[in-house]
């Protein structure tokens, strides 16, 4: 006959009954419940054995973690008697080892000479994960700092204004806690900083002069980050986590510049104003100007800062036809005195212009410069 213990399971009560259905139960104190209720021979399994006396339910064999029992009604000492137990490794198994044995080459984590000393303590699961794969150890990001400054050519004698945002990528440190920007690497904003960072320093009516440049950084502190476990599973705290400290952002300049002017079919300029008003203007840091030309155009005007001068100026007409007009446009420089960006800031520089006797084709100018 068959008898239904509560939990859905029909379990024999037959002796022995081989090709009967264990009843599966947590531990042994479930297991002990069960005296009385089922049959005599009836085999239980214990998910969770235990050590010892075995019908305390409080010791736990973490080597042997099931067991098969059967019912003994009238068993005498014992009432549950042990048939089967699932092995596992168990260390107690080379407890003869000398302390002083040591591994001669590196399994996983194990490395080459570790001592049995070593192992001998640890939890069964730990050692076998580590001897089977090498921890993967996280890789800690460092924080950093960056504004919304970018590197840029000013005109001499312009007057700008440059609004600083910094900002802050913690990654693995700790939380921000202080930001300082920095003009021309000296502080003009040092600031206690709440978990939040969004920081803005306006730098207001700046004008520069030949050779002049304008630098912008953010420093910022941060906290001490968390120690960050292993990747690979095992819980093994990474080591190296970032600590308190400071980082600074990358430093952007503001640079000065002159500036070359050029324009096709003017009437040569005989002032600042009207260098200034040329049709094309790039910064001298820039080696070369392409002009499109027309057909019809009658002169060709270019001007330089005093320190750079033209190396090549070729006219490529759409004809497939070059003119090399460089020595043509040297022999016709003239000084001419020009301001920069905002009033003043008055400089000398080279003026050049050239009217053929025909005028141009359709074609491009290719203007090449050079340092004086």
């Amino acid at each position: 006959m068959s008898f239904d213990t509560g939990a859905g399971n029909l379990i024999s009560t037959g002796a022995g009954g081989s090709g009967s259905k264990a009843k599966e139960v947590a531990d042994n104190t479930e297991r002990n419940a069960l005296a009385g209720k089922i049959g005599d021979g009836t085999e239980v399994i214990v998910r969770n054995a235990t050590i010892g006396d075995d019908a305390d339910p409080t010791v736990q064999n973490p080597n042997k973690p099931s067991a098969r029992y059967r019912y003994n009604k009238d068993g005498n000492p014992t009432t549950w008697e042990k048939i089967a137990e699932e092995e596992s490794i168990d260390l107690s198994l080379y407890s003869e080892l000398p302390d002083t044995a040591v591994t001669t080459q590196t399994y996983g984590d194990i490395l080459e000479g570790t001592t049995w000393a070593e192992l001998k303590g640890r939890q069964v699961i730990g050692v076998v994960l580590d001897f089977i794969f090498k921890t993967v150890y996280h890789q800690y990001d460092p924080p950093a700092a960056s504004t919304n400054v970018s590197n840029q050519n000013i005109e001499v004698g312009e007057v700008f204004t440059v609004n600083v945002v910094a900002s802050f990528d913690k990654d693995d440190a700790g939380d921000p806690n202080r930001v300082r920007i920095q003009v021309n690497g000296s502080t003009v904003q040092d600031t206690e900083l709440p978990d939040a960072l969004d920081y803005t320093y306006s730098d207001e009516n700046v004008v520069l002069s030949d050779g002049q440049t304008r630098t912008y950084r953010a420093i910022i502190n941060h906290d001490e980050g968390p120690v960050i476990n292993d990747v690979s599973g095992k819980g093994k705290p990474s080591p190296g986590n970032i600590q308190a400290g400071s980082v600074t952002s990358p430093t952007r300049t503001k640079t000065a510049r002159r500036k070359y002017f050029a324009q096709m079919s003017v009437a040569k300029p005989t002032n600042s104003a009207e260098v200034r008003a040329l049709a094309f203007s790039q910064f001298d840091n820039d080696s070369t100007l392409n002009i499109p030309v027309i057909n019809g155009d009658t002169s060709i005007t270019i001007v330089t800062p005093a320190n750079r001068t033209i190396q090549s100026v070729i006219f490529k007409s759409t004809l497939g036809i070059n003119a090399d007009h460089t020595a043509e446009l040297l022999a016709s420089e003239e000084t001419i005195s020009v301001e920069g960006g905002g009033p003043g800031y008055a400089q000398n520089h080279r003026l050049m212009h050239l009217a053929p006797q025909a005028t141009y084709t359709e074609g491009t100018y290719e203007i090449k410069f050079k340092s004086a």
